[in-house]
This record gives structure tokens, sequence and C-alpha cells, in this order.
């Protein structure tokens, strides 16, 4: 109920207050609506302030003329003991006089009507906004779908055109190799793609990986992770620092010549979870938790550049065009961009709504794109770069609770490790080819990851084993390195196989591997333990 406190008879109407202006417009266009809350109910006369006929009201909220309430409390015949509307108990003590000169009833029910409606219409527009997000990440998924199905069949026209040609049959007249034509490059890129079990099994050379050292990097352990470059022929491991002044995390340096550990390199106070090479130089990229990612000169042994972010550092890799740059996966689910010549801000960022960890980021160079594959604990997208700041996320259809990730650029191979899930008791690795290609004619690119092959491990998954793939040393298809706890060790996986290739039981499982070709020599298989580095030799 709204009370129009009382003004003075004299008050004009431009002196008078908003509410009196709103009463004044109530009452001049909805009179009939309101002439019942001016009239006392037991005589049906106005009130008249200033007058004995004043509004009053008795406790159980009713309104009267005060001479006309006075006068039924002093009438014997209705007893003056009830109210005239509602009948409850009241005595002349109860009479209140109310100092106002029109009362108005504001009636909210229409308004709370209102309310509850456009309550209701927000709950159904939410739910259409989830079903709209659910049914704009299919149609994407579905057009990725679509797209690979488009090179390959391009794909398969062009061989089709070829092996006519080899043959001596003329095509037939109208033919068109592709209603989307793909760029220069993209024949390229189909060459290796999928492995064909085709493969005739007089052309596969047997062998097999032979242990020829091992040699203990840390007696105390926490050894984790293992990167290679075969432009300056060394290789790399995270381990907990052996220097007493320094309790913290760092590298340690093994040669290719002799296999001996060499230089331990402290850089970070908390783990390392990632660390890579420079594409063309001696220098080691790490990320760690600590909110620091640092460039590192491996043969100098000292840190060249420090890199703050704003959370843990899960995830890295150098930007191969532009070697000047690399990219930071952090804790927080972002991407960011920094240029080593202006390390104090991001030079760009991959928008996503993602808030899981960046667990893997690779780098993709192509003929016909490049871009960064990122890899979260429960997802993993491409995105495709049109310039240096302007970049296309396609979400790859791939559901796990993935530890690692790896990318191997020449075969355009993509590994994918998951722990146990509903899909799967055991822990699997994956294996996917990704193609590329530009469509012309729709002015955009075309994605598909397409399945290759399923590995299974143990169905332990206490420790993140980092998985990688290798192209086959004998030449034909791809290995799949795996550390595996139920192994005790790890295991090879063989593209030309049913069954693994080797496993390995070392007395620890194997925490990170790296397959690379000393000169003069067959390929090595290196293994790192929780303190150890073993050495495996390929042996036809």
């Amino acid at each position: 109920m709204e009370v129009e406190e009382c003004s003075s008879s004299k008050e004009t109407q431009t002196s008078a207050g908003p509410f009196e202006r709103y009463l004044s417009t109530i009452f001049d266009n909805q009179s009939e609506n309101y002439s019942g809350l001016t009239l006392c109910s037991i005589c049906s006369e106005p009130w008249v302030q200033d007058t004995d006929h004043r509004i009053v009201s008795l406790k159980c909220g009713h309104l009267f003329g005060e001479s006309c309430i006075n006068k039924w409390f002093g009438s014997t015949k209705h007893g003056g003991q009830k109210c005239p509307e509602c009948q409850a108990p009241v005595r002349r003590p109860d009479i209140r006089t109310l100092f106002a000169k029109t009362v108005v009833a504001v009636d909210k029910s229409e308004e709370l009507k209102l309310e509850n409606i456009a309550r209701k219409e927000a709950t159904l527009l939410a739910m259409a906004e989830i079903e709209k997000n659910s049914i704009t990440t299919n149609i994407k998924l579905f057009q990725t779908q679509l797209q690979g199905l488009k090179i390959q069949r391009q794909e398969l026209l062009l061989k089709l055109e070829r092996l006519k040609a080899r043959s001596g049959v003329k095509p037939v007249a109208g033919f068109e190799p592709s209603d989307q034509p793909m760029s220069e490059g993209s024949e390229v890129e189909s060459k290796g793609s999928v492995y064909s079990p085709s493969i005739e099994a007089s052309n596969l050379t047997p062998g097999n990986f032979v242990k020829v050292h091992d040699f203990e990097l840390f007696s105390h352990g926490d050894c984790r992770l293992l990167v290679s470059s075969n432009t300056y022929n060394i290789l790399a491991c995270s381990q907990k620092s052996n220097i007493d002044l320094f309790d913290g995390y760092g590298i340690r340096t093994v040669g290719y010549s002799d296999f001996r550990p060499k230089m331990f390199i402290p850089l970070h106070k908390a783990q390392i979870k990632d660390i890579v090479f420079h594409p063309s130089e001696p220098i080691l990229l790490t990320a760690s938790i600590d909110k620091t990612v640092k460039q590192t000169h491996t043969h100098q042994g000292s840190v060249i550049s420090t890199c703050c972010v704003e959370d843990a550092a899960w995830s890295c890799c150098w930007n191969e065009s532009s070697p000047t740059s690399f990219f930071v996966g952090l804790k927080n689910g972002q991407v960011l961009e920094f240029d080593v010549r202006a390390l104090h801000h991001p030079l760009n960022e991959l928008k996503t709504s993602e808030k899981l960890p960046v667990a893997s980021l690779s780098y993709v160079k192509n003929n016909v794109m490049t871009g960064v594959i990122c890899t979260r604990l429960r997802g993993s997208e491409f995105y495709a770069f049109k310039t240096a700041n302007i970049s296309e996320r396609y979400p790859m259809p791939i559901m796990g609770n993935f530890t690692s990730a790896y990318y191997d650029n020449p075969s355009a191979n993509f590994l994918i490790s998951s722990r146990p899930f509903k899909r799967s008791a055991n822990i699997s690795h994956s294996v996917y080819n990704l193609r590329f290609a530009f469509s012309e004619s729709e002015d955009s690119y075309l994605f598909q990851c397409y399945p290759v092959a399923e590995y299974l491990g143990g169905i332990r998954a206490d420790h993140v084993l980092r998985s990688k793939i290798y192209a086959h040393p004998n030449g034909n298809g791809h290995i799949v390195c795996v550390g595996d706890q139920d192994a005790n060790g790890f295991i090879v996986f063989d593209s030309n196989l049913i069954t693994p290739l080797l496993k390995m039981k070392i007395g620890s499982p194997v925490f990170d591997t790296s397959l690379i070709k000393p000169p003069n020599t067959d390929p090595h298989l290196f293994c790192l333990t929780d303190n150890k580095l073993i050495v495996h030799k390929w042996s036809a």
C-alpha cells in the first residue's frame, strides 16, 4: 500500500511532487477504477481531511470516516465491538488516524505473474542456448568429417587417374579429378598418409631393438622428460637438482657419441612439465609449474631468457615458421604465443572457451598450412593459421582422459594416449593421420583427423608416461613406443604386426623415449626411467 503524505490545500499543481502527479494521472485517467478508495464504507461519503470525517483505520486494516466509526462504536444496535467490514473483534482504542488525503492500493498481482512468466522464459532460453551450443559443436564435427571425405575423394580420384595413366587406359571423356581442386602440395601430404596393411610380407625387413647400454643419470630419481636434437647430436632430460645449493629442477645433457651424461643445468624451482629443442639452434625451451618458461643454451649451459606467465606452464612448442616465437600452454587452458625479443607480454592468444590444462602442444608445418595441435586433458583441437594473428579452430572428434600427445610432421601421424575410461578399461594409444588441403571454391582449409590404429596397454596409470610415434626403421609403416606400468618397462608396437614388436621389462616404467639415428650407424632407441637412461639399437 502506497500513501501520499498530506500537504496543505494551497499547494499548486506546479509544486506537486512526482508521486502526487502520478496519483493525479491515475485519478484523471482511471477515476472509475479508484473511486471506491475515496469513500467511507459506512456512509458512502468521501473522506474530508481536517474535519471529523477524516480517514481512520482499525487494527484489522480497514478504513472508515472518523465520525462514522465513532457512531458505530456508540451504537447499541451493532454492539460496536466488531469491524463493519470483516467482523473482527475491535475496540474504540483501536482507532488510528491516518494523516493522508488519498489512499491508493497498488495491485501487483499482474506484475508478479509477468515476473514468473519471465523466469520461465529465461529458463527455456537457457536450455535453448545449451541445445544450440551442442548442435553447433555437432555441426562443426560433421563439417570436419565432410571435409575429410572430400579430401579422401580427391585422393582416390587422383590415384585412379594415375593408375589409368600407367596402364595406358585413356581417361573417360569429361572426367574431372576433383570438383574442388586442391592447392599445390596437397598431393604431397597424402602420399605419407595412412599405412596400408596390404604391403606384402616379402617387402618387410625383419628386425628388433637390442639393448646395448644403460647408465645412471641421478641416484635420487625424478627424471621425467627426454628430447633429442639430431642437428647437434645431443639428448636432454629433466631431473631433480643434484646441487645442494639449488633445491629445484633442471636438465641433464647426454652426448650421442659416448652415450654418457654431461653437464647439469639448474633451471626451475618446481617440476618441469615440458621441454623441446629449437628447430635450428642448440636452445632448449622448458615449461615449469613455477609459472616460468626458460630458454637455455645447451652448449654454454646458461639461461638465455625467462618468460613469466600468470599460471603454471604445462606445455610448450616452437613456432617453426617464425623461429623467434614460441607457444605456451597453461594450467588454466590458455595458449599464448611469445616473441623472444619481447617477453613482457604475449604476442598472440589462441582463443578458446576451454579451461582444462593444456597437456601437449605440437606445431604443424606442411605445404598447405601451418598451425598448432592443442591437446587438453579431455579433448584435442587444431588451430590453422590464416595470418600471423588469425587462426581457425578445428575440434578433433577424439574423446578420452588424455595424458600425452605427439605429432610426427613427416608422416602427419598423430599419437594420443588416454587413461582408462568408459570406452576402454585399458590405457589406449590411438594413431590418427591428419590430412590438410585448401578449397579454393570455399576459400577455406580442409582438415580431417583420420583414425589409423589403436594399441592397448595396461590398466594402471599412476604416472604420466609420454608415448611417441616414429617412422619404422625398416621404412614401412610406423612404430609406437610407450611406457607401461603393468609391463614394468616399455612396449614397442609395430604397424606391420598384430602383436607388439617388443615388450621389455626393466624393473621400472619408462617415462619417455627418443628414437635417434647417430652418424654412420643404425637407429637407437633411448628409454628414460626414474633414474636411468637405457639404450637399445635397431638390429635388422
